[in-house]
């Protein structure tokens, strides 16, 4: 099975609610028998639950992230992973200079952190990861 892993800061907003739309899509795709979507952060605080306006906006169609747990990403998970979906540059930048020879896995999202605002930017987030994960090939 190839994994696919999904890297944002904390592992409280974008990359819990980005594994969760990427997992969706590989199931409308009928591909859930060919790839596992995984989160992490690269500063979480290990056991945390996604952010409440994650878990809310996430609820508003119909995906439920109210039992994550915030984790960081291990570099063997990135070793192994097929893909490496970041939120940023900058995450991309970070993961390259720790293990240079993961760059062709990383892609970059490009979508800010909604953490600590209001409900809108939290859709905003996931309105715009739906659209990147629905171009995306696999």
């Amino acid at each position: 099975m190839k994994e696919l892993i999904v890297v944002c800061t904390g592992n409280t907003c974008r990359s819990p609610m980005g594994a969760a739309i990427l997992q969706r899509h590989i199931e409308d795709l009928g591909k859930q028998e060919e790839y596992r979507v995984e989160s992490g952060g690269l500063s979480a605080e290990k056991g945390e639950p996604a952010a409440q306006n994650a878990i809310l906006a996430m609820k508003e169609i119909g995906i439920d992230i109210s039992e994550h747990q915030a984790q960081n990403v291990k570099a063997q998970q990135l070793e192994d992973a097929e893909k490496i979906y970041v939120m940023t540059t900058s995450h991309r930048d970070f993961l390259i200079n720790a293990l240079p020879k993961i760059e062709d896995k990383i892609k970059v999202i490009g979508v800010s952190d909604p953490f600590g605002q209001d409900i809108d930017a939290y859709r905003y987030c996931r309105d715009y990861m739906i659209s990147y994960f629905d171009g995306e090939q696999l």
